[in-house]
């Protein structure tokens, strides 16, 4: 099988950056650039201040600064420099410790703060969700991917299991852990694998993040032997990211092993093949729950363009949602 490094992917979410992982599979292992994209040259990074003391804009500014500056340096072969400045990213985290009225998580936006609180109510759990600016996740997801590439194993996986632990709803971060389980050099969970990439399809709320799941999901049904579970997992990866390249490489390397089998199955075929093994094939609508909490609360301050972005966000989620449909014809959309 072909394990690459995952790619590191910037996307612009609602104003703000975060990142995705791919994780293809094929026939040979191999070793590739871990930016995803040329990063952009920036002045170098400067220590983040204390969150407290300046403004969210500001706070955000210098995160994506220090991000956009780290991937320059990891494109760049300087990994030396950027795992210094992952150090900067984490800097001072012991710092925040949960009690039973606050604890404190460090999101990409809105949209995961919401997604956390609405679970943590579901579990019964009514502390105050403080949202700790400092890109601490990052940093932690940062410096698993460089323990990774030197192959420091043990080491990227506690550093990404630190980055889950300040944000256990970003769709990518359990991706990666998937990736990281299946890399290990000295055993192979499957078991384990499938549940990080569950959890990341299961917390996935744009179509880029739940496709790179289900991509994972594929590759380890390819190691269990369940092909037909593999081919139906890339055909619904493709639906959700048509322009992914991995999906079509990987039913083209089923195909090898059992010839056409791709063509037998339709896409309905798929999506009936995974909700049999307990995958669903398509992002969660509880997302939308979130979501609109969050026009709830922003309506009278945002602007328009705010709004109707996360709308439609919202509508590829769950498209019949009367509610979505009705606040986006409101705008005229």
């Amino acid at each position: 099988m072909n394990k690459k490094i995952s790619l590191l992917c910037l996307l612009l979410l609602t104003g703000s950056i975060s990142f995705g992982s791919q994780i293809p599979a094929a026939a040979e292992k191999q070793k590739s650039n871990p930016a995803a994209e040329p990063a952009k040259q920036v002045a170098p990074a400067t220590k983040l201040p204390a969150h407290e003391n300046i403004t969210l804009d500001n706070v955000i500014f210098q995160s994506n600064q220090m991000m956009l500056a780290l991937m320059d340096q990891m494109k760049n072969g300087n990994l030396k420099e950027a795992r210094n400045i992952a150090i900067q990213m984490i800097e001072g985290n012991e710092k925040y410790l949960d009690t039973q009225k606050e604890v404190f998580r460090a999101f990409a936006n809105n949209i995961e703060k919401k997604m956390f609180e609405l679970e943590l109510r579901k579990e019964g759990n009514n502390a105050k969700v403080v949202w700790v600016t400092q890109p601490i996740a990052d940093g932690f997801y940062f410096l698993s991917i460089i323990d990774f590439t030197e192959k420091k194993f043990n080491e990227s996986f506690e550093n990404i299991q630190k980055a889950i632990s300040w944000n256990p709803v970003r769709s990518a971060f359990h991706s990666e852990r998937g990736f990281i389980i299946l890399n290990q050099p000295d055993s192979l969970d499957l078991a384990m694998a499938m549940t990080s990439y569950m959890k990341a399809a299961e917390t996935a709320y744009t179509k880029e993040d739940f496709a790179t799941a289900m991509r994972g999901i594929g590759y380890v049904f390819i190691e269990k032997g369940d092909l037909e579970a593999a081919v139906s997992a890339y055909m619904i990866s493709k639906r959700f990211d048509p322009q992914n390249t991995v999906a079509d490489q990987e039913i083209s390397f089923i195909n090898t092993k059992k010839p056409d089998l791709s063509k037998s199955i339709d896409i309905n075929a798929a999506a009936a093949i995974l909700n049999k093994r307990g995958i669903s094939p398509i992002v969660s609508k509880s997302h939308v729950a979130a979501i609109l909490d969050i026009v709830n609360e922003i309506k009278v301050i945002a602007k328009k363009s705010e709004i109707v972005s996360l709308l439609k966000l919202a509508r590829e989620i769950d498209p019949n949602n009367p509610e979505i449909n009705n606040h986006l014809e409101s705008f005229g959309k």
